[in-house]
C-alpha cells in the first residue's frame, strides 16, 4: 500500500500503477472503464462539518465565491447548489476557482469562500457565515452525497475487493481506539 496525494493516485490508477485507489467521485466522472467498489466510500449523511461555504458577512452579502482547489468534487457540489438551493440566496455572485488551501484566507469582507477538510473544522473566529454543504445536500435531495469512491481496473479481482472491505471493516472497528473527542464525532458521525 502507497500513500499519496489526489493527483498522483489518480495518474497512478489511470496508468495501471495501481490496482484500487481511494479516487473523488468527479475523477471517476472523468474517467472511463474505471470499476467502482460498491459500498465503500467517503459521504455524508446530513451535515459533514468538513466541506462548508464561509464568510465574514452573511451569504446574502457576498459578492465573490472563491472555490478552493483542493477539491474538484466540492467544487463542483457548490456549483450544483448554486444551481438549486442556494440560487435565490447567492442569484448574480461571481465564482472564481482559487488555488488549493486557499479558501479559508480570502474568506474576508464580502468574498465567501469553500473550505474543505482540517481547515473547514478549524475556522478562525472573524469568520461568523457557515453553510454546511452535505447539510445543505441532505436538505434538497433527502440523501447522502458521496465524496469519493475505492475505483479500480474494469477487471479488478475478487480477492482485492474482499481484501479492500476487510481492512475498511477493521479500520471502522478501531475507529475509538484511534479518535477522541471532536475527531471521534467527526469520523462516526459526520463522515461516513
Amino acid at each position: 500500500m502507497a500513500l499519496a496525494v489526489v493527483a498522483v493516485v489518480r495518474r497512478k490508477l489511470h496508468g495501471g500503477e495501481v490496482d484500487v485507489a481511494l479516487v473523488p467521485v468527479a475523477a471517476v466522472f472523468a474517467q472511463d472503464g474505471w470499476r467502482i467498489v460498491g459500498g465503500l466510500c467517503i459521504g455524508c449523511d446530513g451535515p459533514v462539518h468538513s466541506v462548508l461555504l464561509v464568510g465574514e458577512r452573511p451569504p446574502e452579502e457576498w459578492t465573490t465565491l472563491v472555490l478552493d482547489g483542493d477539491s474538484r468534487t466540492s467544487a463542483m457540489l457548490t456549483k450544483v447548489l448554486l444551481a438549486g438551493p442556494l440560487a435565490e440566496q447567492m442569484a448574480g455572485i461571481e465564482v472564481v476557482d482559487g488555488p488549493p488551501g486557499c479558501g479559508r484566507d480570502r474568506a474576508r469582507g464580502t468574498t465567501g469562500a469553500l473550505v474543505i477538510g482540517d481547515a473547514a473544522r478549524e475556522l478562525p473566529d472573524r469568520i461568523e457565515h457557515i453553510i454546511d454543504l452535505g447539510e445543505a445536500w441532505h436538505a434538497w435531495t433527502g440523501h447522502p452525497f458521496v465524496f469519493a469512491v475505492w475505483a479500480g481496473r474494469p477487471d479488478l479481482p475478487g480477492e482485492v475487493v474482499a481484501h479492500l472491505r476487510a481492512a475498511a471493516g477493521e479500520g471502522l472497528a478501531r475507529r475509538e481506539s484511534l479518535y477522541a473527542g471532536d475527531d471521534l464525532e467527526y469520523v462516526t458521525k459526520h463522515i461516513r
